[in-house]
């Protein structure tokens, strides 16, 4: 297993050659501080300390294709001054390795889906990490201290679009624009297909529906705390007329939640409002 991620690194993916346009301030290449790690996490180890624990051992470096490999420190020190650099780089090989390996973006059934989208899941889920002393670990909305990371996984097989590591306490809408359209860009260099968002009521907000239905169709559930039916009602009523966005959106309601469906450009009747 651990020869086979080294390959998609280093075969599948141009990472090596797109880390060289971040200025290195040590003499390990870049490349093979991202190596090092990514065969640490492919063992399930994460804490910097595991690699002192690999640096004289030959299989792992050769499976990796690390020249030189750095010590805990030195692998904790460069990440802590080149991460932000380093991590767009990162996260555009995600979609390259996919389709240099012909990975399907299979869309949603035609039973379900009869335009066949393919779904792009984004969603905040809380890490706890209760009684640890790291940084920006902070109190969830699920009642206990963590992480509260936002992840987008495209297609029906879950391809991994990004994952972003952010505070415990921060609100899944606060940056939520920038990640969409990174994540969007590289899905969209997997496939043209329609793509359906699927987002929960943590992103019911008007600047979302700007954004996403300019670029994409768009299900969320409804944030009944936010406003009324009353209100969604009327908004549905006027959702045709509205001057800056080419939408049709539809409000389906049940007696524990409710959802939008916004699309572009295909007519739905809900409750005898054709959109």
């Amino acid at each position: 297993g651990l020869y086979f991620v080294g390959h998609a690194i280093n075969k599948q993916t141009t990472l090596g050659k797109n880390l060289q346009k971040v200025k290195k301030r040590h003499g390990i290449a870049n490349i093979d501080l991202i190596r090092t790690y990514c065969g640490l996490l492919a063992q399930g180890k994460s804490d910097f300390d595991a690699v002192d624990n690999y640096r004289h051992d030959d299989w792992f470096k050769r499976s990796m294709g690390i020249k030189q490999m750095p010590s805990a420190s030195r692998l904790r020190q460069r990440f802590d001054e080149d991460a932000t650099q380093l991590i767009p780089h990162i996260e555009d090989s995600l979609p390259e390795v996919l389709r240099n390996f012909n990975a399907p973006v299979t869309p949603l059934p035609e039973n379900l889906d009869k335009f066949r989208h393919i779904p792009l899941d984004m969603d905040v889920f809380p890490m706890d990490n209760s009684n640890t002393k790291k940084e920006k670990v902070e109190w969830t909305y699920k009642k206990f201290h963590g992480y509260a990371p936002i992840a987008a996984y495209l297609g029906t097989e879950g391809w991994c679009m990004g994952c972003e590591l952010r505070p415990g306490s921060q609100h899944s809408q606060k940056d939520f624009i920038g990640f969409f359209r990174s994540t969007l860009h590289r899905s969209r260099r997997l496939t043209q297909a329609p793509i359906l968002v699927r987002l929960d009521s943590a992103h019911d907000a008007e600047e979302n529906r700007i954004d996403l239905v300019e670029n994409s169709d768009l299900i969320e559930n409804e944030n009944t705390r936010a406003q009324s039916l009353t209100n969604s009602t009327e908004w549905l009523r006027q959702a045709n007329h509205h001057q800056t966005i080419n939408k049709l959106i539809a409000v389906f309601y049940d007696n524990h939640s409710r959802a939008r469906i916004i699309s572009v450009g295909n007519k739905i009747t809900v409750d005898g409002y054709r959109l």
